[in-house]
């Protein structure tokens, strides 16, 4: 893809001459494909082009056809291409560098130290089976040393739609504190999780 801009010379007022060419010229690039975009800079100081499915050689040739260039003594001063291929190029130079630079894992650079978990239980659950999956699931968060305290809720409220569904607030000791804590959260998780199917 590539991006076109044509600018005026000093004879610009021979351009009125050759429009129609130009015109024409223009149809042309769309009919064929090549042309996705054309229109004004400013008035009366040149145009811009948006053209692809063409190699640069092949875009200058045409380009060169244009009758502004070709009858008009040379209406046109220059023609700059800018290849959008640099810019996908930078673009992804740009991507890989953010991706090496920006920290990842499971904790963001501005940790609160807190987590919050949904659960949910079998829609058939009645509320006190789901209370004691719930608990179950909450003491194993809490033999985890690097987990302080939770706070656990069941059932319906203004957060939990339905009855089988729960919410864990769990409140993690300072960063500096803890060790590999998201690692075993997620082994946690998963020992816990078949204690969630119905009896």
């Amino acid at each position: 893809m590539f991006i076109v801009t044509l600018k005026f010379s000093a004879n610009k007022a021979r351009a009125r001459e050759f429009m129609a060419g130009h015109n024409d010229w223009i149809r042309r690039g769309f009919d064929d494909g090549v042309f996705l975009l054309t229109g004004s800079l400013q008035p009366n100081l040149g145009g811009g082009i948006i053209a692809h499915n063409t190699s640069l050689p092949d875009l200058q040739a045409r380009v060169n056809d244009d009758p502004f260039v070709v009858e008009g003594g040379h209406p046109v001063d220059d023609a700059a291409y800018v290849v959008d291929l640099l810019v996908a190029v930078g673009t992804v130079v740009l991507t890989v560098g953010l991706y090496v630079v920006i920290p990842k894992g499971f904790f963001p650079v501005q940790d609160t130290g807190l987590i919050q978990a949904v659960t949910e239980g079998p829609q058939s659950v009645s509320f006190a089976a789901m209370s004691q999956r719930q608990r179950a699931l909450a003491e194993a968060i809490l033999e985890d040393p690097d987990v302080e305290s939770l706070t656990s809720f069941v059932g319906v409220d203004g957060t939990n739609p339905t009855l089988n569904s729960g919410r864990m607030l769990i409140n993690l000791k300072p960063r500096e504190a803890r060790t590999a804590f998201t690692g075993r959260l997620a082994s946690t998780a998963e020992s816990t999780a078949p204690t969630m199917s119905p009896p």
